[in-house]
């Protein structure tokens, strides 16, 4: 069940990224414009006494959202950093092709903006397993081991796929 789950919440965090590729250049800037205004430059003058630029809120935008992606890819692949990159990146190339079609320019440097992202969730995903598998102990740790070709898991002391 906890799998099926993280495949649902990576599916809709990968909608959601495509969702706001599909938006042509005018929307998506009155939306990132509007959230820079209203909500982080109040908070950004707070702390530095200056406003941030609606282009790096944007490109922080980029990397927040992919974090998400690679913390879920990471999870969905067990820590896999082949798929995890893998599928990262064609997630990635999905999205700046969407960005054709919407009348936006696809970019290369986001596509590197994205995969960062994507490294930083996976760093999150490998954070979190090992924080988990301290709290639990060594009794409980739950740890993948290659069995015959399948990856699998010992839960209560047995090993299960």
């Amino acid at each position: 069940m906890k799998r099926k789950l993280i495949w649902v919440f990576l599916a809709a965090a990968v909608i959601a990224v495509w969702i706001h590729s599909v938006l042509p250049g005018a929307v998506s800037g009155q939306e990132s414009g509007w959230f820079t205004e209203h909500i982080v430059n109040p908070v950004w003058r707070f702390l530095f006494g200056k406003p941030i630029s609606e282009a790096i809120v944007r490109k922080l935008a980029h990397v927040f959202e992919y974090a998400v992606v690679g913390m879920l890819l990471g999870a969905a692949f067990r820590r896999n950093p082949v798929c995890t990159f893998g599928l990262g990146m064609f997630i990635a190339v999905i999205d700046e092709t969407i960005q054709i079609f919407s009348g936006r320019g696809p970019m290369i440097s986001d596509l590197w903006i994205d995969l960062g992202g994507v490294a930083i969730g996976y760093g999150l995903a490998w954070a979190i397993h090992a924080i988990s598998c301290r709290i639990c102990g060594s009794k409980n740790k739950s740890v993948d081991k290659p069995i015959d070709g399948r990856l699998c898991r010992r839960e209560n002391g047995e090993w299960k796929e």
